[in-house]
């Protein structure tokens, strides 16, 4: 006899509860640093309360059982209801389930053990949820059917919808794990229920009846496609929330579609690779009663059950959130957000892909017209590599591949990336003041080998043509004159000599070198020429034989001031005994190339 049965590992929508990860995330399980990732453990057990009992305090515990703390509950719980353990060819998060562990008010005939993430839940967007379980075919997972205290279940996934108006919430979605007392084999059933969105929570609904849809003894792969809906669903006539669904990387199709004045149901089972996969819809993937849904939700793993008296245990891995289809084991690609689209100019210009684990190294492979033009490294186990030399304004194929234990993968699928070929004056400048001591920096294009700014005084009319004469993307702005200034910047290479980009409005206020050196108006320091002395209190003179050409000097108003010299000693000196204590600016050339240092006057 088969009945209906709910192992969870859960995904609730409840809202701004913890720290938020953000798509994409990936989870390894690998050893206890995923406590650090964002883990929230609220339905754990202690061992340390008779029974394992953890009643939260705002409901009517079970007189029977006593009012546990929750204080440093996943300290407490580690090695009772969690562990991270290698018992079966990965490591990976063990999850175990007491029959009397009643955490949050889960009293009577219900246990549970869970673990919890908050997560965007975005609607009109398609959302990619991905784990690996594993059911043990032994005794640590008892297949055990109740004869009393109610209905049994296994529960093995959830969407969950929070409390409104003081209802109690209630479930969206369920995966069920339907056990057989007489099977013969180790497959087994998945029920897969949809809730209803308004009143009741079983008015409208639907249900997929999945035949052989999980192996106990292995470990299978879930792959969750949902597109959240943003509007609340009474009936199945407006345009409801739906998903697909993969297990083992074969799609869940559908085989007999049945109306009913209440729900639809949807019996299916895991196909070939070939086959399209089933949509299967309901009224609600959202939350009910009217409510915007929530731009973050959280995600359970973990037993939720009713009516057992053995301890179960079950093993979690490889969570991942993706906005598109999550990558084979071994095998990577660029991320979505990169595909298909323009990367403006930035200030780190990078390609970033899906994290694989235990990878040393990715080897991202740019090519146009199938012929592979660039390959680069990242030498390291983060999945991202620098643009900074790949040729802006052009549209590349990119694959990508990661090494594992000193062997690559496969590469994995092909991504169309397109690089900007505009730079402008980065954000932090634009319509804000800086001084002439600092510098004028742009967004970076790939593989330009010069910046071009182009300053326009919005009262004179003067313009300055700056150049960075390397890839480095800024120029030193000694030498321009304050003013309000239109900036515009151009990136030219070896192969390219782009347009100037967007314009950008910067004030320019006297400023100086923080070196005390002498700086043309291009960046570059005079490594020879220096003001002797600095500070001076009654006269200064340069250290150096060099012809000095058109010197003038400025107070910090900017008002240039009166020059007295005289000869000393064979070299001409700057008398400034009659100035106020203070910081001048002093302009001069050598051989046709304007330079500014800073001098100190004091008393």
């Amino acid at each position: 006899m088969k009945t209906i049965s709910v192992i969870i590992f859960n995904l609730l929508t409840l809202g701004g509860l913890y720290g938020q990860i953000e798509i994409p995330f990936y989870e390894p399980f690998e050893d206890e640093t995923f406590l650090d990732r964002g883990i929230t453990m609220s339905s754990l057990t202690d061992p340390l309360c008779p029974l394992g009992a953890t009643q939260h305090e705002n409901c009517n515990p079970d007189p029977s059982l006593p009012l546990c703390s929750i204080e440093n509950i996943i300290e407490r719980a580690r090695n009772y209801s969690w562990s991270i353990s290698n018992d079966f060819q990965r490591n990976s998060l063990k999850l175990t389930v007491h029959p009397e562990d009643h955490p949050q008010c889960a009293t009577g005939w219900k246990s549970r053990t869970e673990i919890s993430y908050s997560i965007p839940t975005p609607y009109q967007q398609k959302v990619y949820y991905s784990w690996r379980f594993f059911i043990p075919n032994d005794t640590s997972f008892d297949e055990e059917i109740p004869t009393n205290n109610g209905p049994s279940w296994y529960a093995i996934n959830q969407f969950l919808y929070p409390s409104n108006d003081g209802d109690d919430g209630g479930k969206q979605l369920s995966i069920n794990y339907v056990p057989d007392e007489n099977a013969v084999t180790n497959k087994r059933d998945l029920y897969i229920r949809m809730y209803g969105s308004v009143g009741p929570i079983n008015d409208v609904y639907s249900e997929v009846y999945i035949t052989d849809g999980l192996e106990k003894g292995v470990w299978n792969e879930i792959i969750w496609e949902v597109t959240w809906s943003e509007h609340e669903f009474t009936s199945f006539n407006s345009d409801p929330g739906k998903y697909r669904l993969w297990i083992n990387r074969s799609p869940v199709v559908t085989d007999q579609t049945v109306n009913y004045p209440d729900r639809i149901r949807y019996n299916a089972s895991v196909g070939n690779f070939l086959e399209p996969n089933g949509v299967f819809y309901c009224p609600t993937i959202r939350i009910k009663k009217q409510q915007p849904i929530l731009s973050n939700g959280v995600i359970k793993f973990g037993h939720y059950r009713g009516g057992h008296t053995t301890v179960n245990t079950a093993y979690i891995d490889d969570f991942r959130m993706t906005y598109d289809f999550p990558p084979v084991e071994g095998e990577t690609h660029v991320l979505s957000m990169y595909c298909d689209a323009v990367l403006e100019a930035q200030n780190e210009l990078k390609l970033e892909a899906y994290e694989v684990q235990g990878a040393t190294d990715y080897k991202f492979r740019f090519s146009q017209n199938g012929t592979p033009v660039y390959y680069l490294n990242t030498q390291s186990p983060k999945p991202e590599v620098s643009l900074k030399w790949v040729n802006g304004g052009e549209t590349y194929e990119v694959d990508v591949k990661a090494k594992v234990n000193g062997i690559y993968s496969s590469y994995g699928k092909v991504c169309s990336v397109t690089l900007s070929d505009e730079t402008k004056v980065i954000e932090e400048s634009c319509e804000q003041t800086i001084t002439t001591a600092d510098p004028l920096q742009c967004y970076l294009v790939g593989n330009a080998s010069n910046y071009k700014f182009w300053l326009t005084n919005l009262s004179t009319g003067e313009a300055y043509y700056l150049n960075s004469n390397s890839a480095n993307n800024w120029v030193g702005l000694q030498g321009i004159l304050p003013g309000n200034y239109n900036v515009r910047v151009r990136a030219q290479g070896t192969d390219f000599d782009f347009n100037y980009g967007e314009g950008c409005i910067v004030t320019i206020n006297p400023g100086f070198s923080s070196k005390g050196k002498s700086i043309n108006n291009n960046g570059t320091f005079h490594s020879d020429v220096r003001l002797v002395p600095n500070p001076a209190v009654n006269a200064f003179h340069f250290n150096t034989d060099t012809s000095i050409n058109d010197l003038k000097i400025f107070n910090i108003d900017s008002q240039k001031v009166v020059l007295e010299k005289r000869q000393v000693h064979g070299y001409e000196e700057i008398m400034i005994s009659s100035l106020d204590k203070g910081v001048y600016i002093v302009v001069f050339s050598i051989d046709d190339t304007q330079y500014v240092s800073k001098l100190l006057k004091t008393n």
